[in-house]
């Protein structure tokens, strides 16, 4: 059964097969999951009292790099199976197919972090990508979906039988009549509830379990560690002509999705003692503390003078403190004077901060 795929500029207006231009479902199912995952991030920006349009322009960088990102990683990993002997100009050809998750997540990410490492300097920018990240996982499940109007990254061939809970518009269409290979698994299906599933437990599971022990970017690890496990999971169950390699028994696959797991672990066990050895006096603050914890300390401190000013009817110059609600652009001299203060420095600020208010006023505070 051939199953409609996109919206043909044609007068026929849906598209049953290939060769005819027009919008793709599957393109449709990216960017639809790309905007839900900007819905998502900005959602929990905006709950952290930041605004509305805080990822808005990041979302014009990064996600055009996620795609260019995504063709470049399959495009390596599928070099001698399908560009090998061919014009240099099919690389380019991103309508035959051929995009990987693997390399728009890590250009993505990486795009829009240099760009709010720059442009957000009101932010720390692990709590940024905290913000942002972990929303990947529902945009990919829906991703997924463009697979199957495709016809496209299935499973394997399996007794119908065990999918009859599924709606008859998903199995009657797992059907594959090319290659005669009969029913196969929705792979598309079993990767997305996978997908929303880790959202979960990595948002509002582990946050709030590990609420006292959580740190700006432990969520965005854990988002690589629920890749790789994820990745590690279907690989058995895909069916051979789409296992990224140069045969059905390539690792190439396998080892990737334990690349991610291992990378986040490190990165994860790395933010929580890094930041140990450093409150405990281990680490000296230099350029690469910095850089890791930049702004970490800035962000609370601010906020929490802001809180104490605030109690005690005092007055605060948005040149002096950077506020999370209205971004304001400092001149290179406030960013110098807000940014580049020592952690001691901080809290020596607001612990005069709270040297002024009166007894009654602390008290009440403390409460």
């Amino acid at each position: 059964m051939n199953l409609i795929n996109s919206l043909s500029f044609t007068p026929n207006f849906l598209a049953y097969a290939e060769g005819v231009y027009g919008i793709t479902f599957y393109a449709m199912c990216i960017l639809a999951g790309a905007l839900v995952a900007l819905f998502l991030a900005s959602f929990y920006a905006r709950k952290d009292g930041f605004s509305w349009d805080f990822f808005l322009t990041i979302f014009v960088v990064a996600f055009p790099l996620g795609i260019v990102g995504a063709r470049i990683w399959f495009v390596i990993a599928e070099w001698s199976k399908s560009f090998a002997g061919k014009p240099w100009y099919e690389v380019f050809n991103i309508r035959g197919g051929g995009l990987a998750i693997q390399g728009g997540a890590i250009l993505g990410v990486a795009s829009g972090l240099i760009f709010a490492f720059f442009r957000r300097r009101n932010c720390s920018l692990l709590r940024a990508a905290d913000f942002a990240v972990p929303g990947i996982l529902v945009a990919q499940a829906m991703g997924r979906w463009g697979n199957f109007f495709n016809q496209e990254v299935f499973g394997r061939s399996v007794n119908p039988e065990a999918w009859n809970f599924l709606p008859s518009f998903i199995t009657n269409n797992m059907y594959i009549e090319s290659g005669n290979l009969g029913f196969c698994t929705p792979l598309f299906f079993v990767e997305g509830l996978f997908n929303i599933s880790f959202f979960f437990i990595i948002v509002y599971g582990y946050k709030g379990i590990f609420k006292k022990f959580y740190k700006y970017g432990d969520l965005s690890f854990l988002y690589f560690i629920s890749y790789g496990i994820i990745r590690m999971i279907l690989e058995p169950m895909r069916n051979k002509q789409f296992i990224m390699g140069s045969n059905e028994d390539s690792m190439k696959s396998f080892s990737m999705a334990l690349a991610f797991i291992l990378v986040g672990l490190i990165l994860l066990i790395a933010n929580h003692v890094i930041r140990y050895l450093h409150k405990k006096g281990y680490i000296k603050e230099n350029k690469f503390i910095r850089f890791i914890l930049r702004r970490d300390y800035e962000t609370k401190h601010h906020d929490k003078l802001e809180d104490v000013k605030e109690f005690a009817g005092a007055t605060t110059s948005t040149k002096e403190v950077s506020s999370p609600i209205k971004e304001v652009k400092p001149s290179k001299e406030d960013n110098k004077n807000i940014y580049d203060k020592s952690s001691d420095d901080l809290e020596d600020e607001l612990a005069k901060a709270l040297k002024g208010l009166d007894d009654d006023q602390e008290k009440k505070w403390q409460d």
